[in-house]
């Protein structure tokens, strides 16, 4: 059996098959690796100052820019 791995490209194409609203993710590297997938960095207080929370928004559902997880 061969495992296939999954990217982050093919992890939201799942979410979006399954009509999910989004995705949050939490990088500690620059955001621009992740724009380029179509997540926008979004301001929320965090623990940690090296990190950035950004969300990628499948349908405008502008209320994910607002109930971002404060977890991490």
């Amino acid at each position: 059996m061969v495992m296939r791995q999954l990217y982050i490209k093919d992890i939201l194409a799942i979410y979006r098959q399954q009509r999910k609203e989004g995705a949050y993710l939490f990088s500690d590297i620059k955001p621009e690796y992740y724009e380029k997938l179509g997540f926008k960095a979004i301001s929320i207080e965090q623990p940690y100052g090296d990190t950035c929370c950004m969300v990628n928004v499948f349908n405008e559902n502008e209320s994910l820019y607002n109930h971002a997880p404060r977890y991490f």
